[in-house]
């Protein structure tokens, strides 16, 4: 960032503050006052710059003392969102933002930054898959990734809380049996590339969701639910701007036809939201190979 400053002298410099309790509000700053010293809440922020092409961001936590794990734990607030395209189209381009921002020397940075991606995310998930689906599967995901160790009554445990979302995936007789396909043949992908979970939940969605767009939406949703910069890389390379940056100022279009998939057909985003849970409850390795 200092660098960006350097370059251009502050001039045609654009800067933001997102707080790490409030990850969707950005709070313009001066090229000046960046160079003098930013003072940043207690709980962090994400400073965000650029400089014509050049991006540069970073996830930075002042020093402070933690005296319990009450105080590590942050719950960063995110508007609700309207069922419109452009403002969740703006919550996965801040949510990609925070995701691609590097750490800060502060072993608090990585959790901060983590819980603002899914903040911004589970608000944008709620727009799509309705507020009855996020609440469940919020509450699901929380037993999951409570559970510790691989005891077959911790497996046991996380499955049960996993089980509680097949009814709400569709209400479709046709797309009903979608969910139980997916928990059937999940645990054989726990060691599986990324490419190949995207094409077995394909394969998945396809029996049972018979639309136009179902196999696009399918390889979008997938990303979306473990990845925004992914997400919006695959909507570039689709409308054939690949080597376009994921940025904030991203050119609109491309991932905002990609919503509009989703929100006609929100089916696929919960069952690619099931389908990454299940893998989770099943100990599924990371998603990095994206």
């Amino acid at each position: 960032m200092a660098a960006l400053i350097d370059s251009g002298g502050g001039a045609g410099l654009e800067i933001h503050a997102y707080a790490c309790d409030s990850p969707d509000i950005p709070r313009p700053l001066e090229p000046v006052e960046v160079a003098a010293g930013v003072s940043l809440e207690l709980a962090g922020a994400l400073l965000w710059a650029r400089s014509g092409g050049a991006v540069s961001a970073v996830v930075a936590i002042p020093s402070q003392r933690v005296d319990s794990l009450a105080a590590l734990s942050r719950r960063p607030h995110v508007a609700a969102c309207a069922r419109e395209v452009r403002p969740i189209g703006r919550l996965i381009r801040v949510a990609a933002a925070w995701e691609r921002a590097r750490l800060a020397a502060n072993p608090l940075a990585a959790s901060r930054r983590r819980d603002a991606v899914n903040a911004l995310l589970a608000r944008a998930f709620e727009s799509i898959a309705g507020g009855r689906w996020t609440t469940a599967e919020t509450n699901a995901r929380s037993v999951v990734e409570s559970v510790n160790g691989n005891s077959n009554q911790s497996t046991d445990r996380a499955w049960r809380a996993v089980e509680t979302l097949r009814g709400l995936i569709s209400e479709r007789p046709d797309e009903r049996g979608l969910a139980a396909a997916i928990a059937l043949k999940s645990p054989d992908l726990a060691k599986a590339s990324a490419a190949e979970r995207e094409a077995a939940f394909r394969e998945h969605l396809s029996a049972f969701v018979h639309s136009v767009d179902a196999d696009r939406a399918a390889s979008f949703a997938i990303r979306l639910s473990t990845s925004p910069s992914a997400a919006i890389a695959w909507t570039l390379a689709e409308s054939g701007n690949a080597s376009s940056s994921v940025t904030l100022t991203t050119r609109e279009g491309a991932l905002e036809s990609a919503i509009n998939m989703l929100l006609s057909a929100p089916v696929v985003l919960r069952a690619a939201r099931f389908f990454t849970l299940c893998l989770d409850a099943g100990g599924a390795q990371s998603w990095s190979s994206w």
